[in-house]
């Protein structure tokens, strides 16, 4: 007995140091990060670029420009792996993926990788695009399992379509390009309106994404020598940058790498991320998730779009990583509100503008995308995220999937 009681002060008592020194490591590391914390010298804030100096990146933007096909097919050249980053539902970018499947293939590449389509799905993905006839019902199918039950949108499921029309295209015996699933198998039903004893494992599914996301890209496109044009969120992209996590307002740590970080720490320029010009958000946005306030206008992203406008709004992409536009920084964004050491080289690699922001279009709604399979999980979300009082009163009054179909096209339309 007496012999248990001391093992268990030894166990407690390692515990306790393990617990100080893990404590003590960490406030040695904010320490170290906080140190560090400060504007580098030839950082230039957005708004304070005055008319002469817009002329300079105007100059600079005209001098190393290309047409956006012409940039992104360009970098297959010294990459293996281009990730485009988009702003989810914008319809240019899909269509500009969709431009890009002829070039691309042209540029060595035979993967077209979406994030919105779990990797579950590659035999299913692989059967609809060797098909002899195109199946517009599997491909909506593909998209209803996605996490999100209320993904019907035409130009993602183009994107489908293009591929298909491109390999029918092809000489017999030519290799063909396969469209490959990034997501793992999470669900935004349980996540945001599961049981207390379901959304424990949806939320470890969905930190784990990243990584799942990074690991198919390595087991499908880098391990086996090819090259890939990735679709995904911007957020999921940074090659060498890691958000903040922040307590009472103070910058304490650097949060886990996400994918394209993961992936660039691994195989490094092998890796190419590329931003789609898009809003960025205070930190307001991203640190409340209740917030309902006025947005924040981005001083970077209202230069760029003076610099656009100054060029003819031409779609162009760029580098921002070794050019004028990478020491740019705004305050204002979550990116750099807290990480004074960040500037828009740490977020972009590449940029590409395909229109102002204000002439950009959402995408369109498929009629009868939902339908029984799908219509009370697809239900239940809206009603979760919706808070107009007259909205959701309209969601709740659906009683079958037509009407919430309807509801929908309505809202996107």
């Amino acid at each position: 007995m007496k012999r248990t009681y001391k093992w268990l002060l030894v166990v407690a008592a390692v515990l306790l140091l393990l617990f100080l020194a893990g404590w003590t490591f960490s406030i040695y590391k904010t320490r170290k990060l906080q140190a560090r914390n400060v504007v580098p010298a030839g950082a230039v804030e957005a708004g304070k670029v005055n008319d002469d100096d817009c002329r300079k990146f105007l100059a600079c933007l005209e001098e190393r420009s290309l047409g956006p096909v012409e940039y992104i097919t360009s970098k297959f050249a010294g990459h293996d792996v281009v990730l485009v980053g988009e702003m989810h539902e914008q319809k240019e970018t899909c269509e500009f993926i969709c431009r890009l499947v002829a070039p691309a293939y042209k540029a060595g590449v035979r993967r077209v990788c979406l994030e919105i389509l779990k990797s579950k799905n590659n035999d299913r993905i692989k059967e609809l695009l060797d098909a002899g006839a195109y199946d517009e019902r599997l491909a909506v199918e593909l998209f209803r399992d996605s996490a999100w039950p209320l993904w019907g949108f035409k130009e993602y499921v183009d994107i489908l379509r293009t591929v298909w029309e491109f390999n029918s295209q092809l000489p017999p015996g030519a290799q063909r390009i396969e469209v490959i699933g990034l997501d793992s198998d999470w669900d935004g039903y349980d996540l945001l309106c599961g049981s207390l004893w379901r959304k424990p494992n949806a939320f470890i599914k969905v930190i784990r994404r990243d990584s799942h996301m990074a690991k198919i890209i390595s087991r499908e496109i880098l391990e086996k020598g090819e090259k890939a044009l990735v679709q995904i969120g911007y957020m999921h992209t940074f090659p060498h940058y890691r958000l903040p996590a922040v307590k009472d307002g103070k910058l304490v740590a650097e949060a886990s790498p996400r994918f394209g970080y993961k992936l660039h720490e691994k195989y490094g320029e092998r890796i190419f991320q590329v931003c789609v010009h898009q809003r960025q958000f205070g930190p307001e946005v991203y640190l409340d998730e209740n917030y309902s306030g006025p947005i924040v206008q981005s001083d970077l992203v209202g230069l760029l779009e003076r610099i656009f406008e100054l060029n003819g709004n031409r779609p162009v992409g760029f580098d921002v990583q070794g050019s004028l536009f990478g020491n740019l920084r705004d305050e204002k964004i979550f990116f750099f509100t807290y990480q004074k050491y960040v500037q828009f080289s740490d977020i972009a690699q590449g940029y590409v503008f395909l229109k102002p922001l204000s002439e950009l279009s959402k995408v369109t709604w498929i009629p009868g995308f939902i339908d029984d399979s799908n219509f009370e999980k697809a239900k239940a979300i809206l009603l979760k995220k919706i808070k107009n009082a007259e909205d959701r009163l309209e969601v709740e009054n659906c009683k079958t999937p037509e009407e919430l179909d309807r509801v929908m096209s309505k809202a996107m339309n």
